[in-house]
């Protein structure tokens, strides 16, 4: 599933991806997960993969979701204590997700007190190293 902008949805594949548009890109990151926590079957995790994670690669993402198995929230963390992704949701963490303010407040969720957690430490670049500047 890809959660985009309106004016990305053409250069999309709708046969290859199951598309959401998010019309109020402003509210933040946490409306893009708002709007897919709402079409993905509840009874599933969810993983969050910005699409600017340049260097991430699907073995990397698979690695991640399989050590989720049984735990409410994974994400892998620099040794230096930097947060990366992707972020897996388990369905029972899911269930916060509507609840979470605008702006880009899944850490809200990823940091609360009340959930399991599994933190891989991973030191290699992939789940941190995003493109935000032409330069990157």
């Amino acid at each position: 599933m890809v959660v985009c902008s309106t004016s990305l949805r053409a250069s999309l594949d709708a046969h290859r991806v199951t598309i959401v548009c998010n019309d109020a890109p402003e509210l933040g990151m946490t409306h893009s997960l708002q709007l897919a926590n709402a079409v993905v079957d509840p009874l599933h995790g969810i993983a969050v993969l910005p699409a600017d994670l340049a260097l991430i690669e699907e073995r990397d993402v698979a690695a991640i979701v399989a050590a989720s198995a049984g735990i409410d929230v994974t994400y892998p963390r620099h040794p230096d204590g930097t947060p990366g992704h992707p972020v897996i949701f388990s369905p029972r963490a899911r269930r916060k997700i509507p609840a979470l303010p605008p702006g880009d407040t899944i850490r809200l969720l990823r940091d609360r007190a009340d959930f399991t957690r599994l933190v891989p430490a991973i030191a290699q670049r992939w789940p941190y190293a995003d493109v935000d500047l032409r330069s990157d």
